[in-house]
């Protein structure tokens, strides 16, 4: 990796988070910045200079939440980060979230960050919505879910009365918010299908994870700090597990492996916490009797696998949140051509030829609820979609580009 590279990877990383959530919190937090963000973009795209200097001009040496991300606008600006800015057009969006929904846990974590103003502990928590297709962050002070020990990772929560901010990925807490359990089937082996709308391919999870395009990120902490995180499934074949050799060059890191996962796209390198494979293990979700005791196990192991992970922006791996066995008697075509089609969205017959087994796209169609095959073409949609509607609007041809909260009212894939 280049000087260059490495600089651009740390800024991605480590700093960049920090002034995504500053402009997050003049996003939810302003009401007239918020309606001016698209019109302050453009003008940062098209008149550069003479934009920043309106905003610095605007911001001058005050401390407010619109100050900062003014400043932090003219930022990005300045050292080129075009494709960044370009993005922030739709910063604005926000869906109001009236009736309960359920999530899944990927993380939580405690902090007393905000223990001195409020007196209680917070918890940060990444939560997969199905219903919406949604990977999104909250933090509350407000959690009526087990703490001690810690909910497990996988179990349902109820999450009621929070603003989602589309583009951030982050649901701001409002007056009444609630997140509870859901007792009620916890126990229950993972479900694939309440995976759906997360699935992705070995390439595709690459590409976006390489990739700029900040909706699929979604800002948590982390003990090293802020970060960004595209969270994703992925139903695979461990071909190689091995440990990571120590920087100091002797001998192996003891608290992670480094896999080698596969499907039909191809391979994807990966990293493991050993606490995490431990606690994948124990978890009671598992839907196999098996239990490997040791990482290095893998490599034994020859059955599918479950991976729930994230790509960190910035970072040239993912990591492994979850590992779940799946057994021999898993059968993945279905999955990978579901995987395939939810990062693709619409592909003719012909494109599909010699990526999909025309048999493996019609046991999606049959199975999954998620892909649909006409004369001509196939096409991911969301589950709630129905088809009839679908196909209708298909054959008059789609009139525009749904927007998340259009999305949502209409049960659409977005």
């Amino acid at each position: 990796m280049s000087a260059k590279d490495s600089s651009i990877s740390r800024f991605l990383l480590t700093i960049y988070p920090y002034m995504h959530m500053k402009l997050y919190d003049a996003t939810c937090g302003n009401e007239q910045f918020r309606e001016r963000m698209p019109d302050i973009i453009d003008d940062l795209i098209e008149n550069q200079e003479e934009a920043r200097r309106r905003l610095k001009s605007e911001a001058g040496k005050s401390d407010s939440l619109v100050a900062h991300a003014s400043r932090i606008l003219a930022a990005l600006s300045e050292k080129g980060n075009t494709t960044i800015l370009a993005q922030m057009r739709d910063a604005a969006t926000r869906v109001i979230m009236d009736e309960p929904l359920e999530a899944i846990v990927l993380q939580m974590m405690a902090s007393d960050r905000w223990s001195k103003e409020f007196g209680e502990s917070t918890y940060d928590l990444v939560l997969a919505l199905p219903q919406w297709s949604k990977v999104i962050a909250i933090s509350t002070t407000e959690a009526e879910i087990p703490t001690d020990p810690m909910i497990p990772r996988l179990d349902k929560v109820r999450l009621e009365n929070v603003h989602l901010y589309s583009f951030f990925n982050r649901a701001h807490a409002v007056r009444g918010r609630r997140v509870s359990s859901i007792e009620k089937h916890n126990n229950d082996s993972i479900n694939l299908n309440q995976f759906k709308p997360f699935m992705r391919t070995c390439t595709d999870i690459e590409t976006i994870g390489n990739g700029m395009s900040l909706r699929y990120f979604t800002p948590f902490f982390t003990a090293e700090g802020l970060r960004l995180g595209f969270f994703f499934a992925l139903t695979c074949r461990a071909t190689s597990v091995n440990w990571i050799r120590s920087t100091t060059g002797f001998g192996v890191t003891p608290d992670q492996v480094a896999l080698t996962l596969s499907d039909h796209s191809g391979c994807l390198k990966a990293r493991m916490n050993t606490e995490i494979f431990r606690e994948s293990m124990d978890n009671p979700k598992q839907r196999t009797d098996v239990k490997l005791k040791d990482p290095m196990d893998m490599n034994n192991f020859k059955g599918n696998i479950l991976i729930v992970g994230v790509w960190m922006l910035g970072r040239g791996y993912p990591e492994i949140a979850f590992l779940g066995l799946l057994g021999d008697g898993f059968e993945p075509a279905t999955w990978e051509a579901l995987s395939y089609m939810n990062s693709h969205r619409k592909l003719s017959l012909g494109q599909t030829q010699g990526i999909l087994d025309e048999s493996h796209v019609d046991s999606a169609c049959k199975e999954t609820g998620c892909v649909l095959k006409t004369k001509e073409w196939v096409y991911y949609k969301e589950e709630s979609w129905p088809t009839e509607i679908f196909l209708a609007m298909e054959e008059n041809g789609f009139p525009y580009e749904l927007t998340l909260p259009d999305a949502l009212k209409r049960g659409a894939s977005h």
